[in-house]
Formats: C-alpha cells, sequence, structure tokens
C-alpha cells in the first residue's frame, strides 16, 4: 500500500523536521510567545507551541484517515461475508455433485448398485 508508506515517510520526516528546528532554536524555546487569534490571547513557551501544533497536526491527519479506515473495514466485512457465503455454496455443491456422481454410477453398473428390499 503506497498510500502507507508515504504516510509514514511523511511522519517521520516531520519528526526529522522538527527535531532540526528544536536543535537549531534551543535558546530560544524557553522565550515565551504569543499566539492571537481573534480577540484570544495566549502566551505560552515556543517549546510549548511546537508540541502542541505537532500534535493538533496529527490529530487532523488522524481524523481525516479514520472515515478511510473504517470504509476500509466495511468492505473487508463485507467481502468476508461474501466469502463465506460462496464456501457454503462450494460445499454444497460438492455435495450435490458427489451424490449425482454416485447416482451416474449405479445407472451405469447396475449389477454394482445396492439390492433393493
Amino acid at each position: 500500500m503506497p498510500y502507507d508508506i508515504i504516510k509514514s515517510l511523511l511522519f517521520f520526516v516531520s519528526i526529522a523536521i522538527i527535531g532540526v528546528f528544536i536543535f537549531q532554536n534551543q535558546g530560544y524555546l524557553g522565550q515565551p510567545v504569543e499566539l492571537a487569534f481573534l480577540p484570544y490571547r495566549y502566551s505560552m513557551a515556543l517549546g510549548f507551541w511546537l508540541v502542541l501544533s505537532f500534535l493538533l497536526g496529527a490529530l487532523v491527519w488522524f481524523a481525516l484517515d479514520l472515515k478511510k479506515a473504517y470504509r476500509l473495514k466495511s468492505d473487508l466485512n463485507r467481502k468476508d461475508r461474501r466469502l463465506t457465503e460462496m464456501n457454503d455454496e462450494i460445499a454444497e455443491l460438492t455435495g450435490r455433485i458427489a451424490s449425482l456422481t454416485g447416482e451416474i454410477h449405479a445407472l451405469k453398473n447396475p449389477r454394482s448398485a445396492p439390492d433393493p428390499l
């Protein structure tokens, strides 16, 4: 599944980029950074903002991937039920073929057929 490989690769690349950023900005990670959104203002250390933004990104990625995961699971369950039905049908047809083969053999060789009482 190329999608899973790409997803894992992007995850590790993003971890590496964050690691390089943290390594290069070690002195600045403890400084407070203010984030403003409409009337709300929040002030936290830069390191906390980095961790928080990464976790929110992972959560969004997980939420977007959830729909696909449930769709694939339902497809798998549907195909599994269909496979079970087809195996039951194969077993039934095999039994019918065996009984018909026995009847054909009895008709071809009347001497080998069991005597009716």
